[in-house]
């Protein structure tokens, strides 16, 4: 399989990254800078769609017009085009290039790389001989989830996103952590640890109890977690913390 990567970004790395690891070999790219020295460059989009089958686009939303107005100049016409890009619909894709043809969309977070994403998928339908090695890959590299493309914001805010709202919790807990003088790989670890026990606790109980159960179990009456807790609740943190995801989704509508 040939891929051809239209710019270059941190979710595009992780793809290159996990498909080189499922064996695929066959890559070309292009970007602003094409600063890769290990990935072959394409000096136009013209020459990329020529020497790849799969098109995955790796821009930002704001660049996709740009990306657009040039792919709707070259034949395209047996690719199948694969699209993270937040915010930008199939529908829009199709409009700009000014005909319809195999294009998928998702939305996955950079856990792709070590096969723990959790994707999106969605498709307008239109069969392509890749298609089904495109969803085995994206299977293969976590979870997919397929659903209709109207709830791809809200997704997008909470496992496009989510892990960098996860990991600025941790980082408040790092900070503290400071001050039992330990080192950065030392501090590292343990919050890692803390993160997999804690998604190891859950994944093993959330059929079985709501989180709420699981969170009592944890805090005894008049312990330290109580406190800790009842502090959240007295400040409203679950207001706070579904602010956050609706400024990403509201976001997400916006580009």
């Amino acid at each position: 399989m040939r891929h051809g990567f239209i710019g270059y970004g941190n979710v595009i790395k992780a793809i290159h990254s996990y498909l080189q690891k499922i064996g695929e070999k066959e890559f070309t790219y292009i970007s602003k800078t094409n600063k890769e020295k290990n990935l072959k460059c394409s000096i136009s989009v013209n020459e990329l769609v020529a020497n790849s089958d799969i098109i995955w686009f790796g821009v930002k939303p704001q660049n996709l017009d740009q990306v657009l107005i040039q792919l709707a100049n070259t034949n395209i016409n047996d690719k199948l085009i694969v699209s993270p890009v937040a915010g930008k619909k199939i529908a829009y894709i199709e409009q700009a290039l000014g005909h319809k043809m195999p294009i998928i969309r998702i939305m996955p977070n950079l856990a792709l790389e070590y096969g723990n994403s959790v994707t999106a998928y969605t498709t307008n339908n239109i069969e392509h001989k890749h298609k089904n090695f495109t969803k085995k890959m994206l299977q293969s590299s976590g979870q997919l989830i397929e659903i209709e493309e109207a709830h791809f914001d809200l997704f997008t805010a909470i496992f496009g996103s989510g892990p960098a709202f996860l990991l600025k919790l941790i980082d408040v807990q790092k900070e503290k952590i400071r001050e039992l003088g330990l080192e950065d790989n030392q501090m590292n670890n343990m919050l890692a640890g803390l993160l997999e026990g804690t998604a190891a606790y859950y994944r093993n109980n959330c059929n079985n109890f709501s989180i709420d159960e699981l969170i009592s179990n944890i805090a005894s009456k008049g312990g330290t977690t109580e406190a800790g807790l009842n502090y959240l609740n007295e400040n409203h943190i679950d207001i706070h913390f579904e602010n956050v995801i609706n400024m990403a989704q509201s976001r997400s509508k916006e580009l």
